[in-house]
């Protein structure tokens, strides 16, 4: 009997330019569907994440995926620099790979470190989300440059985990979501 209570999802992400799709799912715990213990299968498009489902015998939700745009993260990862800190696509990538450390067999992606949890608060705090700020207020984060630093160890471990275990279904088509 499958679990009722948890919510699936397609979740888009861009990396390398290129547009894919993986299952996402919430309950008690949030994660992304594997077919491996160790992997994490990748659609290049909505139609086959979709039909994947169908076949594996779960049901997505109708939303629409927002875009995980992992190329801007990969891009900053290149020359990390604390006027360049973009935290709606840092924490959505930080999320992104907590999910898939959690679904995947042995993966490891937060390690205890001084200090993360509250890079990942700056983060959230800075996508200034309407329910968590007064109207007009503004929170613009400053980052030392340790913060920096282990940001870029912290999200470079997320995006190296993502491309080993995040595999690519080959086929045709692709959305014209973009």
């Amino acid at each position: 009997m499958m679990d009722t209570s948890t919510r699936y999802y397609i979740c888009w992400y861009r990396l390398d330019g290129l547009d894919s799709y993986v299952i996402w799912y919430s309950n008690e715990r949030d994660g992304v569907l594997t077919d491996q213990p160790l992997l994490v299968p990748s659609f290049p498009s909505m139609e086959q994440a979709r039909s994947y489902a169908e076949q594996v015998g779960i049901q997505v939700e109708a939303e629409e995926p927002v875009l995980h745009n992992l190329d801007i993260l990969s891009e900053w990862l290149r020359s990390p620099d604390n006027r360049t800190i973009r935290c709606d696509h840092f924490l959505s990538a930080w999320n992104l790979f907590s999910d898939i450390a959690s679904s995947v067999e042995g993966a490891a992606f937060e390690q205890e470190e001084r200090g993360v949890k509250a890079i990942y608060n700056k983060l959230f705090e800075g996508n200034n989300l309407p329910s968590w700020r007064a109207p007009g207020e503004i929170y613009i984060p400053g980052w030392s440059e340790r913060e920096v630093a282990q940001m870029e160890r912290v999200l470079g471990r997320g995006l190296s985990l993502f491309r080993a275990v995040v595999v690519r279904q080959e086929g045709e088509g692709t959305d014209d979501l973009r």
